[in-house]
């Protein structure tokens, strides 16, 4: 019986170190996906992008996700606290022969689910119940007639990394820093390898480094990289492209009676890109995960 449990606690260890390989892999494989993307599959911005700010790259993913972090984080963990319920009750002798179980854990994973729920804005809450759960429980079949044995455990972590694969496909371009309307003295053509190209005074991009008083920016249109005067600039602000939530105020704010504003307008209205005009509508995945089919941005 004794030697059941300690190879019972051996497993369940190798299933954390071999859930822990896998996620540093797939981290640095969305962070690769994320700048081929963003790059417009382009090598030589690609690698400039990196360059230019390789330590905000995985922060500012994060950022960019976090509505949906913070909803996942908190499914997962109401999901490990429910399955703690099937682990038997660790006892002084399993203690002893250093038998591991989730249900050690099971008030932390109750902790972590009500914090981080509180954290999240209530539309992305249930959204990432909704699809964690679906994901999870269609994987049962699949794996149960394809390996012939299931484990709770190992399906919601790969549900997780089926969601967040979904999320960055669909905003595959969308960079991790803000985007920004930076007002010029005057016209600047966006494309330099293309002296026909419409010129633009309110440009929208992304600053990617300040120094040499100079401005190394992603051009959001074309995704080309230009370096611009600081003394040629009048005025920078932040704006929201329309891959990006406007914003939600957590459920915290709502239960409380709190107002959420997110203070940015969307770049569009800024811009005297056509390119950016014509974004006025927000994507199809942004609108249905904020739960308005026919939202425009403001």
């Amino acid at each position: 019986m004794r030697n059941d449990e300690h190879e019972r606690g051996r497993g369940w260890v190798g299933e954390f170190v071999t859930v822990s390989a896998l996620s540093t892999i797939l981290l640095f494989g969305f962070l690769f996906v994320k700048v081929y993307g963003v790059a417009h599959f382009n090598v030589n911005i690609m690698a400039a992008l990196v360059g230019a700010s390789p330590s905000s790259v995985a922060l500012g993913l994060i950022a960019t996700y976090s509505y949906f972090f913070l909803a996942i984080v908190a499914t997962t963990s109401g999901l490990f606290f429910v399955l703690c319920f099937r682990e038997p009750v660790p006892n002084e002798i399993a203690s002893a022969h250093n038998r591991f179980s989730l249900r050690t854990y099971q008030p932390l994973f109750l902790i972590l689910a009500a914090f981080f729920a509180l954290l999240t804005p209530w539309p992305y809450l249930i959204d990432g119940v909704v699809l964690t759960g679906l994901l999870t429980l269609l994987l049962y079949p699949i794996c149960r007639r394809m390996v012939g044995s299931f484990s709770w455990f190992k399906a919601v972590m790969a549900s997780v990394v089926v969601i967040f694969m979904l999320l960055i496909l669909t905003t595959l371009d969308q960079p991790w820093m803000p985007a920004e309307l930076i007002t010029l003295k005057r016209p600047i053509n966006i494309d330099q390898t293309d002296p026909g190209t419409p010129t633009s005074k309110d440009l929208i991009a992304f600053v990617l480094a300040e120094q040499s008083n100079r401005l190394e920016v992603l051009v959001d249109a074309n995704r080309t990289i230009l370096f611009i005067p600081e003394n040629s600039v009048v005025r920078r602000q932040i704006c929201n492209l329309n891959t990006n939530p406007m914003g939600r105020g957590p459920l915290i704010q709502t239960l409380t009676g709190g107002n959420f504003d997110g203070h940015v307008l969307s770049c569009w209205r800024e811009s005297d890109q056509p390119t950016e005009i014509a974004k006025k509508n927000a994507s199809v995945i942004i609108r249905w995960l904020e739960w308005h089919p026919k939202k425009v941005y403001p």
